[in-house]
């Protein structure tokens, strides 16, 4: 199965970054959250592997190794004085029955007691996906002028995955509006987050072009939790 819309979702997160520091994260900042409590747990060594599928389109007996993406906690460095977490993104693809990395990404997360952020190396600011202290409903903004808002949809939403059935999720959805020509166009990703384990889905919408024949605002893909090992 082809995910093209993945790969550049995964492609937006893609930060690059030349950092100064280092170490395993077994040493951390004041405000970290101990695994537990953690709606992303960044210790080295802890990973996440996900199935690619598309909500909208049956999946195919043919597509017996799924398209999927498998993101490492690599370690900690620091960034403007604050400890960041490495995570590695690796995508796989199945098609034509190989079953190969297609592409190495590497992202900048950290959490702390008031929310979870994606470092964006271009802006060189925290992005907040997370907003510890919001409530469903409450709508949030980067410091930096980006056409981005986050909302709580739920605290206590519910996801089957084929890693399992994880209960009393925060749902987050992030909207990003840009143009594309003399197009306005309007992207959604859903992320689905288990205090203990982490992001258990992530799903993505759009009205761009290639995916107006699903309708307006439809889900293109979602990367659903395989597998995890956290600790």
């Amino acid at each position: 199965m082809k995910t093209p819309l993945a790969a550049a979702a995964v492609a937006v997160l893609v930060l690059l970054a030349g950092c100064g520091g280092g170490g395993d994260g077994s040493s951390v900042e004041a405000g970290f959250v101990p695994t537990a409590q953690a709606y992303m747990p960044l210790t080295a060594g802890n990973w996440w592997q996900y199935e690619y599928r598309m909500p909208t389109v049956a999946t195919a007996q043919s597509d017996r190794i799924p398209d999927r993406s498998t993101r490492r906690v690599l370690g900690s460095h620091t960034i403007n004085n604050q400890q960041w977490f490495e995570i590695e993104v690796v995508d796989w693809s199945s098609e034509d029955g190989i079953d190969d990395p297609i592409g190495r990404n590497v992202i900048w997360m950290r959490e702390t007691i008031q929310g979870v952020y994606l470092y964006d190396e271009v802006n060189k600011t925290a992005l907040p996906w997370i907003k510890k202290t919001a409530q469903v409903g409450d709508t949030w903004t980067p410091d930096v002028d980006l056409d981005i808002v986050w909302e709580l949809r739920s605290k206590t939403d519910t996801v089957q995955t084929a890693a399992g059935k994880f209960s009393g999720c925060l749902v987050v959805a992030e909207r990003d509006v840009f143009g594309m020509g003399s197009e306005t166009i309007e992207e959604v990703w859903e992320r689905w987050f288990k205090r203990g384990i982490g992001m258990v889905m992530d799903r993505y919408w759009s009205d761009v072009p290639e995916v107006q024949q699903y309708g307006d605002l439809k889900p293109w893909d979602e990367a659903a939790l395989m597998a995890y090992q956290v600790k």
